[in-house]
């Protein structure tokens, strides 16, 4: 766990350092991938989205385990949106914040989206 928020903590550090000046005429460096952590974080959000998809008792124990993570990466206030609606076992609203949250994180994929019924 402390290697998971040490990790966080640098990561941080590195998007706030100024990229360094790209000389005219230079190729446009690549655009940066999310830390690894991001992307832990964003697997253990689609994870849990998942869980509480299926109404899974075992959200809560899942959110407590990456609470810390989320917390670090997108504060307090992300935290708690998603602490309050699992602390009333409201798995559809904590589902739904969950899914926000992890298109919030830097270099998120698009949440998966269930196909629509066809009309007739």
């Amino acid at each position: 766990m402390i290697d998971l928020l040490g990790a966080l903590v640098r990561a941080i550090h590195q998007r706030l350092e100024p990229p360094a000046p790209v000389a005219a005429g230079a190729a446009h460096p690549p655009a940066p991938q999310p830390p690894a952590d991001l992307a832990r974080l964003a697997s253990n959000l689609a994870a849990l989205s998942d869980l509480l998809a299926a109404a899974d008792f075992q959200a809560g124990q899942a959110f407590r385990q990456i609470e810390p993570a989320l917390r670090a990466a997108l504060g307090t206030d992300a935290s708690q949106r998603l602490a309050q609606p699992l602390r009333q076992h409201d798995y559809e609203a904590a589902h739904q914040v969950a899914q926000s949250l992890r298109q919030t994180l830097p270099g998120a994929p698009p949440a998966a989206t269930a196909a629509s019924p066809a009309a007739g």
